[in-house]
């Protein structure tokens, strides 16, 4: 029964995006902060420049998408 446990808990989209990022930090301790530098990039320019404040959301969530991507 353990061993059927932990395989339920493996398709769960939370535990796969878990051992994603456990890979990614164990690979490449930086990457958020390279990630915040992107949000902060993307924030300075639609500040910068009066872009509407739903398309920097709607970008900021398809950043996240890419790194932890959703079974909805």
């Amino acid at each position: 029964m353990y061993i059927l446990d932990q395989f339920i808990v493996l398709l769960m989209s939370e535990s796969r995006t878990w051992l994603t990022l456990k890979r990614l930090a164990a690979q490449w301790p930086y990457w958020g902060f390279l990630l915040n530098q992107a949000f902060a990039g993307m924030n300075a320019l639609f500040d910068q420049h009066g872009f509407p404040e739903h398309e920097l959301e709607a970008m900021s969530m398809g950043l996240v998408a890419l790194i932890a991507p959703s079974d909805e």
